[in-house]
């Protein structure tokens, strides 16, 4: 399974890019840095394996709670029975993608997991927003905004 990274148009190391634990998306902490793009490129299909346990253990929690609290994409996944990972990927894949924006935390958590490798690397980018999802070609495009960290390696 390959995932292609990109930092303002420069390919980087699929070590260098993270999503942090704590403070996802709290631009506030980051006054003084340059806001960043970044766009992560994967197969499709190996996308959906990646977010398929944490989209279904969602689903699950969605139908238990039956509270969508005025949420657009949760209105509408429970208007359509709230369907599985497989029937929307195949049925409507505005609302998927507004589901994942939904989730953007845990589903950046499952397609890039911490490793250990991260450790080693003196310049890492941490990915603060999910902005876009793009699908062409059975490739999916993920992008949003990420901060370049200089350190020294531990």
């Amino acid at each position: 399974m390959g995932i292609s990274a990109i930092v303002q148009n420069s390919i980087v190391d699929r070590t260098q890019i993270f999503v942090p634990t704590f403070n996802f998306g709290q631009f506030q902490r980051w006054v003084g840095h340059d806001k960043l793009n970044y766009k992560i490129e994967l197969n499709f299909n190996d996308f959906i394996d990646l977010i398929s346990e944490y989209f279904e253990n969602f689903r699950q929690a969605e139908m238990q709670d039956d509270d969508q609290e005025g949420f657009d994409e949760l209105i509408k996944f429970k208007q359509l029975g709230w369907p599985t990972l497989d029937v929307l990927k195949k049925t409507d894949l505005d609302l998927l993608f507004r589901l994942i924006k939904f989730n953007a935390y845990d589903m950046l958590h499952s397609v890039l997991p911490y490793i250990e490798e991260t450790k080693t690397t003196n310049t890492l980018y941490s990915i603060q927003s999910l902005e876009e999802l793009d699908l062409d070609d059975g490739l999916i495009s993920i992008t949003g905004v990420c901060f370049k960290i200089e350190r020294e390696t531990v």
